[in-house]
Parts: structure tokens; sequence; C-alpha cells
């Protein structure tokens, strides 16, 4: 009798893309495949998760696809794909899916004025960042430093703003907004003596 061994190619683990930011609770892009190869050709697949690209992992729960696309993802996470077969387990590459909050940063700076002067530009003392986007601003004033009693000024739509001249004691604050929502900062006071 003849005994025919069949060496199989080795087992490779395929790869697996899908590196994006999303806000906080955010629905990712699924992740995208190129499948194993080699083996012996009858892949199971076990999706894991970790805190950090070096884990420690643990499995997601019911990810047993070559692909997978999450619901929603509350802070960052990495991912990674297990993949095993007759031949052994290999473990694709590492992703991650980056939460990112906005921040309004923060302007400066509260002054006191005369009567019917203008005040010194407000600053931009701390960037916005985070989110998902490049940031929209909008500056906003009002008579009262209630959150209620701010509206739009018109045109201001800089990172930083010069004000007209006053004649009563006004707020200002900055509104950011991108992918992710909009913030505002703190407001900032302009006082005007008389």
């Amino acid at each position: 009798n003849v005994l025919q061994v069949t060496v199989r190619a080795d087992l490779t683990a395929g790869s697996v893309s899908g590196n994006q930011t999303v806000c906080p609770g955010g629905n990712p892009s699924a992740f995208t495949s190129v499948l194993p190869t080699g083996g012996q050709g009858n892949y199971t697949y076990q999706w894991e998760s970790g805190p950090s690209a070096s884990g420690p992992w643990s499995n997601v729960s019911g990810a047993t696809a070559a692909t997978l696309d999450l619901a929603s993802v509350a802070t960052t996470t990495h991912y990674r794909r297990k993949v095993t077969d007759g031949c052994g387990v290999l473990y694709s590459n590492t992703i991650a899916v980056t939460v990112s909050d906005l921040s309004a940063g923060s302007i400066a700076a509260s002054q006191s004025i005369c009567y019917q002067d203008a005040p010194a530009a407000f600053t931009s003392t701390a960037a916005a960042s985070g989110g998902v986007g490049a940031p929209s601003y909008q500056w906003q004033s009002s008579p009262t430093p209630s959150p209620v009693d701010f509206v739009n000024i018109s045109g201001a739509t800089a990172a930083t703003y010069g004000a007209p001249q006053l004649t009563t004691t006004t707020y200002y604050r900055r509104n950011v907004s991108n992918s992710c929502g909009l913030k505002s900062t703190s407001a900032l006071t302009v006082a005007v003596a008389g």
C-alpha cells in the first residue's frame, strides 16, 4: 500500500484594518479583512479586544466572523482577530478605535473698560481639541452670565474675537462644534465703568 502525506502551506493569519476615531459612544465603521491562507483551510475566528495594543485581551462576545462591525465604543479599545485551524492558532495585526471627546478649549481675558471703549481682543488660550472633524466656532454675547441669555454674534466665527465699543457690562463665550456635538467655553466678563 502507498500512503500519501500532504504537507499544506503554513497557516497565515491574514490582516485586519479599520483604525479610526469616533465620538464617545460612537458607531465605528466595520473593520475590513484580508483572509487567512494556508493550513487546512477550515478556519474559525474569534475577535479579541483590549485596552492597549499589548492587551490584556478578552473575547468579544459573538464576534466569530472574518470581519467585525461594532455597534458602539465607549472608550479607546484595541482589537485583533484570532484564527484557528488544524494547523494551529495565529493572531492578526492590532487595530484601534480611538474615542475622542470634544473640548471647547479656553478664552481670555475678562477685563474692565471705560464707557464706550472697545475691549482688548479676546484670545484663545487653549485651542479646541478632540472629537471628530475640524472645529467650527461661534462667539456669543449676553447681558447676564446666565447660559440661557447668550445669543450668536453675527460673523464671529473665528477662534478669536474683537468686540466693539460697549456701553454696558457684557459677557462673552465661544461655542465649538464638530461631529461630536457642541461645547462652550467658560464665559468672560467685560465690565463697563460708568
